[in-house]
């Protein structure tokens, strides 16, 4: 029903932008009908099976089990072609008209600023790659670089007596209501094969990598994995957590932390129950993202990849260190005492 919303409203509003400015139909050589059909195919897609991309159809009929691997791939897809379209319609359609490169910026602008409003900065298409270019030809090599929230730190340095407003830049302003779009509405993975998945080549990273290509069956694999290693230690409420579908998950995340706090697998507590509000909470258990809750989890997730950083840099530092030794290198045994 609200799919079908969006398409009507579209159509609609289409239709009324073609009728009062009939110049421009003349421009573009079409009509307000055709010209609907038009931005409807552009900014909501075509979700049937013969509307899907080419490369989809491929991997559907040409690999074992490929209709796993593109689940829910199409909407990511539709999203990325509308942004190309647009940037090519703006700044490289050498043979398009005046009127029709500035309905090119214009759709672009929207885009970039709907992101922005909903996800913020950390939501917008190529912001990791621009964000670790950017830090690995400026930043401080001593400082990791390429964890998830490297965006976030750098604003709560730049505004650390306000750090409400730092993290409104980073995950749209709805944060300041309580709720964190950001995760729900983000646009910086939709170039990318797997979105969820961390590359690396230690054992798990590959692991999950081989997991990732099976997109949301792979992902669901995963956690009834994580399930069963949480069966194993004996926390059966984590195990059945981990296993069952997403709205019953939060559900269940939300009455776990309102009655035991939020605890690491060592079972070591880091928020107690009374942290989190009744409205976080009910917003959780309805699979909202609550803010308080989402920047527990994130500054936990930046701790952990932070010591992980420093841990991998001392062993690294170490073994150069005793290759300096044995060849007698003073000046590199000083540099890295």
């Amino acid at each position: 029903m609200v799919e079908a919303y969006n398409r009507i409203a579209t159509a609609i509003a289409a239709v009324e932008m073609a009728q009062e400015n009939p110049k421009v139909m003349d421009t573009l050589k079409t009509n307000p009908t055709e010209y609907a059909v038009r931005i409807v195919r552009r900014t909501q897609g075509d979700f049937t099976a013969g509307g899907a991309p080419m490369a989809i159809k491929w991997v559907i009929n040409k690999i074992p089990a490929g209709k796993l691997m593109v689940q829910f791939k199409k909407f990511g897809m539709m999203m990325a072609w509308n942004y190309v379209t647009s940037f090519k319609q703006a700044f490289l359609g050498k043979e398009v008209s005046k009127e029709e490169r500035a309905m090119g910026r214009r759709a672009l602008s929207y885009l970039l600023a709907h992101t922005v409003v909903l996800s913020g900065i950390r939501g917008l298409p190529f912001i990791s790659y621009m964000t670790l270019l950017t830090f690995m030809l400026m930043g401080d090599e001593d400082e990791p670089d390429d964890t998830e929230g490297v965006i976030e730190r750098k604003l709560l340095e730049m505004f650390p007596e306000n750090p409400e407003l730092a993290k409104a830049i980073s995950r749209g302003p709805m944060h300041v209501l309580g709720v964190d779009t950001h995760s729900k509405l983000s646009q910086a993975n939709i170039f990318s094969i797997m979105p969820f998945t961390d590359f690396g080549l230690d054992s798990e990273s590959v692991l999950e990598m081989g997991f990732g290509l099976f997109g949301a069956a792979g992902a669901n694999a995963l956690n009834m994995s994580r399930g069963f290693e949480f069966l194993q230690e004996g926390n059966y409420y984590r195990g059945i957590e981990s296993m069952v579908p997403k709205g019953v998950r939060s559900m269940l995340e939300s009455w776990r932390l309102g009655t035991e706090g939020y605890s690491l697998r060592n079972g070591q507590v880091v928020a107690k129950p009374d942290s989190f509000s009744k409205f976080q909470l009910l917003l959780n258990s309805l699979g909202i993202p609550a803010s308080d809750i989402v920047d527990l989890k994130w500054t936990r997730s930046e701790q952990f990849q932070i010591t992980e950083y420093y841990t991998k840099k001392q062993a690294q530092m170490r073994k150069d260190y005793k290759k300096a030794y044995k060849k007698g290198d003073k000046g590199a045994m000083k540099k890295l005492i």
